[in-house]
């Protein structure tokens, strides 16, 4: 009898576990404290409206946002964004929260299976996010951090699309997990 691996339930963020657009939100709380300017949020406000109307999303406009995002927090302490990334979950993530998807993966953890949140969101979020669910993990788009602090340049590529893939067969390899035994929501 051979060992299959371990069943693991994997998440998508955006309109899955949060109504919306997580690089949205981050854009609209550093907006409110001061790192982007009026013209820079109103790109992400069409972004994001665009996205909730029709579910679409352009990869080339998300990685024009990821490569804002990372470069207006070039020089800043990781300590300081992931303080005001826990802010912004307060203020804006968790009031968008999908009640029923987290009652899914809240499930799959009683059953005993791991759970995943998998997006193009940054890391940091994406792992803060996981914590106050009390997921198991996350996998997202890296920035570049030196001696803790942001070079605000991207760490690899932004985790869209094969990315994600590619992303979730190393996690499958490295973590003994049975991937056509999972599931992906």
């Amino acid at each position: 009898m051979t060992n299959r691996g371990k069943r693991v339930a994997f998440f998508d963020v955006d309109n899955t576990i949060i109504r919306g657009s997580t690089i949205f939100f981050l854009g609209r709380g550093m907006y409110q404290r001061g790192f982007f300017s009026k013209r820079d949020i109103s790109a992400f406000v069409l972004a994001n409206l665009r996205y909730r109307l029709t579910g679409a999303e352009k990869p080339d406009e998300i990685e024009k946002f990821q490569n804002a995002a990372t470069d207006f927090i070039g020089g800043h302490g990781v300590k300081e964004i992931e303080a005001i990334g826990s802010e912004i979950y307060d203020e804006f993530v968790s009031p968008a929260l999908w009640q029923g998807t987290i009652e899914i993966a809240n499930q799959h953890l009683a059953n005993g299976e791991e759970v995943w949140l998998v997006t193009a969101a940054p890391q940091d979020m994406a792992v803060l996010i996981a914590k106050r669910l009390g997921f198991t993990g996350a996998l997202g788009t890296k920035a570049e951090a030196i001696d803790g602090v942001y070079t605000g340049k991207m760490n690899g590529l932004l985790l869209h699309g094969n990315q994600k893939a590619i992303a979730v067969r190393e996690l499958a390899e490295k973590s003994n997990i049975d991937l056509a035994n999972s599931y992906a929501y």
